[in-house]
Parts: C-alpha cells; structure tokens; sequence
C-alpha cells in the first residue's frame, strides 16, 4: 500500500457543551483497497500516521483510532504517543487470553482504552474492566442494557460516548441519560441550534455575504458595504497591512485597502471574518471545520482545467453551512435578508445534493472526504474525474489554509 495515498479524516467528538474534547481519526487506502481491514490499519498506524499531516489535522488535540484484533497484538502500539492517542476496542474482537493480555498491557502503559459499539455483547463483558470509555451507537439496542452501564461508570469512573448521533433531540437525551462526550454529524454540522437570536447586526451583515456570492456584485459595492460597518472596515484594513499581503506602503483607508487586495481575496477574507460573527457561540474548531470544508470544496473545483470561481463556490459553501447554523428556516434567511437568487440557486443544489451540478458535486466531495464516507467519496470522484489520489494533498492544503486564517 502507498502510504501516500492513505485519506485521513476526523470526527470530532464533544463534550455536553459543544466543546472539541477530541478527533477520530477515520482512514482508508486512496484506491479503496482494505480501507478499515487489519492490514491497512497497520500500515497507517504504524507507517502513515504521523507522515500524513496528523498534527494538521489534530492541531493539538487528542486522537482515538479503531484498534482491530490483529492489531490489539502488535507490540509497535507501545510506540505510538500514549498521550495523543486513543484505541477503539472493536466490538467483534474476542476476549481471548492473547487479547486481553495485550489490553492490559496497553492500560499499563498508559494509553486510553474504549470499548467501540457495545449493545451489551456478552463476549465483551471481560473488557469493561479494561477499558475508560463505552462507546454506543444511537439509537442502538443498548438501552436494555443502560443499568449495566450506569453502574459500570460508577465503579470505574468511566465515560460514555454516544455516537451517531444525527439531531438535537438525540444529543438533548443523551445529555440527560448521563452521557459524556458525543459524536456524530450532528455536531459537525448544527442544525437551528447555535444562537437562539440572531445578532443585532446580522442582517446587514447577511446581506454583505450575499453579495460576496453573487457574481454580478463589483468590487466598489462590497467596498462601499464594508465601509457602512466599523468592525469590518478595521478588519480589513489591519489585514491589508499585514505580513500576509507584504505592503510595502501601508494602506490608509479601507477603500485602498480592498482595491489592494483585489476582488477575490477581499470576497474570500470577508466571508472568514463574517463567518463567527453570524455563529456565536460555537466552538472555534467547528468554525474552523466549516472555513476547511469550503476551502476543500474550492480546490476540488480549482484543479479542473478552465474553472474560474473567483472565490464564490467558498463562498456559497460557507453560506449553506451557516443556514443550518444561525437558527432560523432557509426561506426565512433568503427573503429577510434579501440574498441574491444566483446564490438562493446554489445553495438550493448544495443542499438539494444535486449530482449534475458541479459546484454542488465539489461541496459534496469535500464533505464526505472530511466526515470519512469513502463510499461516497469514491463515487463523487468518479463523477467529477478526478483522482482520488489528489484528495489528501487538498485536504491538507485547505487546512493549512485555515489554520492560516486563525492566526
């Protein structure tokens, strides 16, 4: 297996206010081959790993990674950083004397261990003395065995991390039921749940993020909007002027600055600066997983031959992730705030996940890359033309863009 053409990708897991407390890391071979299998675990594990940007990717924070059996065994996981990563306990993995020997001395050594997809299998029950974490799928069948898991977390002082969650009313009762740190698309992409009004400066500034999508918008309007808003107007000048842009002579007024800069670059920084200011109270990282996702979406476009984008597919991508974000319906955010119809249109297809449009193809891609939906990855590649090995290098690439954006 190449190594180099291995895709990482990451799942945040949170904790009952939101907050990153970790990744998963999520991985498979660029041609499809034994993506999840024993194998290509190894290869990744013990090979790829820390070769494949992994510190782009975690940017500090803890990983947890699928341990298969064969794996369990190997004594090279006593080389990997005991405290960066975490191993997933597979749920088909038998409690043999091997096994259980070889989670002892993963314990002994300090690693975190978690018991993956538990329903209260009974060939699992010796590894819950072993382990720190309980991982359930939900809904799941696991509820008939919740008194077991109440009273394992109160002897062993574990957590327990519900995952697959996919609404606000899954994640709210699982909150309840005493759970600990959650996972799953919910999470990575809110839905009405982030703000429970909208700031006072919104809509101006919604209508400012519509015109930055809308290709028949110049320059001067979006000058002309930015200098009406303080804030934005000191944001941008201080960015012109910085080390990024390299000016020899300072800009002196907003309008110098964005003619500087030039249309694109001021479409795309004003949509990152925008971006927080309409989602309050999320956490930062999930922030930054949006900006990441549409960078992604941008390149995966930019690298055919011909597209010129001029920064919108960023745009219109940032702006369908913030409607499940910013708390009110999508008919309401596109007729309150006035967004253009060119970028109704688009929005419409992305979330439509209409396969013909392009535009729309590329956001999906994007997505499905970073959530680790292979499947769908490859499909949307083999669509779109292009090859999958190309993936990883925009990926990182769109991470260090963003992280560029935070500095």
């Amino acid at each position: 297996m190449d190594i180099m053409k291995a895709w990482i990708a990451r799942q945040p897991i949170c904790d009952a206010s939101r907050r990153i407390v970790a990744y998963e890391l999520l991985h498979r071979t660029a041609d499809g081959t034994a993506g999840c299998g024993a194998q290509a675990t190894a290869e990744v594990l013990f090979h790829g790993l820390f070769n494949l940007g992994l510190d782009k990717i975690l940017r500090g924070m803890p990983a947890l990674v699928n341990v298969p059996q064969e794996v369990l065994v190997d004594e090279r996981l006593l080389l990997l950083p005991r405290e960066s990563i975490g191993l997933e306990i597979l749920e088909d993995t038998l409690p043999s004397a091997e096994n259980l020997a070889a989670c002892r001395r993963l314990q002994g050594s300090g690693f975190q261990l978690l018991l993956d997809d538990y329903e209260g299998q009974p060939h699992l029950g010796p590894f819950l003395d072993l382990v720190d974490s309980v991982k359930v799928e939900w809904p799941g069948s696991w509820r008939q065995h919740r008194d077991r898991l109440i009273r394992w977390k109160a002897q062993r002082g574990g957590s327990l991390i519900a995952e697959k969650l996919e609404t606000m009313d899954e994640f709210r009762e699982a909150v309840d039921l005493g759970f600990d740190q959650f996972q799953g698309y919910f999470l990575e992409r809110p839905h009405r749940m982030a703000i429970q009004r909208v700031p006072a400066n919104a809509p101006a500034r919604l209508r400012l993020l519509g015109s930055l999508a809308d290709p028949a918008s110049e320059l001067e309007d979006l000058i002309a909007m930015v200098m009406r808003d303080p804030e934005l107007s000191l944001h941008m000048l201080k960015l012109a002027n910085s080390a990024r842009f390299a000016r020899k002579i300072p800009a002196e007024c907003v309008r110098e600055a964005m003619a500087w800069m030039g249309d694109e670059e001021c479409r795309r920084w004003l949509t990152v600066l925008l971006l927080p200011q309409l989602a309050p109270g999320i956490d930062p990282r999930l922030v930054m997983a949006m900006i990441v996702k549409a960078k992604f979406a941008e390149s995966i476009l930019r690298v055919r031959e011909g597209e010129d984008l001029h920064g919108l597919t960023f745009v219109a991508s940032l702006v369908s992730q913030l409607v499940g974000v910013i708390g009110i319906e999508q008919s309401v955010l596109f007729d309150q705030y006035r967004i253009p119809d060119s970028l109704v249109r688009r929005i419409s297809q992305i979330h439509a996940r209409d396969t013909s449009n392009e535009e729309a193809r590329a956001v999906m891609l994007a997505e499905s890359y970073y959530e680790g939906r292979w499947e769908e990855c490859d499909r949307l590649c083999a669509s779109s033309r292009l090859p999958p090995e190309n993936l990883a290098d925009i990926y990182l690439n769109a991470m260090d863009w963003a992280a560029e954006t935070a500095q």
